[in-house]
């Protein structure tokens, strides 16, 4: 599991957790209001989310890149293979350029 520690993406057993309860952001987070994030809604959009067993460090992941394929290092999808990932993501890019 990919976690955000103090603003930096980490790998979940890399760390004991006890002391950074108040500063650890997991997926639930991107969405406080209930209302999915633009990186949530695009993938959704693109149908990337197949078991699910990935998603939660995909999401963190991606939102602590701007190289796409470093922040997918680590993550392992055995369902989609990563060509939806990536194409979610950079729709998101896209639609900002046009706008």
């Amino acid at each position: 599991m990919r976690l955000k520690i103090n603003g930096e993406d980490r790998a979940s057993n890399s760390d004991p957790l006890s002391p950074l309860v108040d500063i650890v952001r997991t997926v639930e987070a991107l969405a406080p209001d209930g209302s999915l994030s633009l990186l949530q809604r695009a993938l959704e959009q693109h149908d990337v989310v197949q078991c699910g067993m990935c998603f939660p460090g995909m999401l963190i992941a991606l939102t602590s890149y701007f190289d796409m394929k470093t922040a997918l290092v680590g993550n392992v999808c055995r369902c989609t293979g990563y060509e939806r990932i990536l194409d979610a993501a950079l729709s998101i890019i896209e639609r900002a350029e046009t706008q």
